[in-house]
């Protein structure tokens, strides 16, 4: 959401045509790697942003019975 309506180029905001955004670059890139574990099953999985691109990785599966 972040990335599509406010960081990328051509970014959602940047054809709102409100004043708070006109000082706003829309040219911002991320990148940059999340571990993270879900609370209900415990599975861990890296949340990973490569040139805005967001994508999932399972490092160990969860359990669903633990819920």
């Amino acid at each position: 959401y972040l990335i599509d309506h406010f960081l990328r180029p051509q970014a959602f905001a940047s054809t709102d045509g409100r004043a708070d955004f006109a000082p706003f670059t829309f040219d911002h890139r991320v990148d940059g790697t999340i571990a993270a574990l879900r609370a209900d099953s415990r599975e861990l999985y890296l949340i990973v942003a490569d040139d805005n691109h967001i994508t999932t990785r399972t490092l160990v599966a969860g359990d669903p019975e633990l819920w």
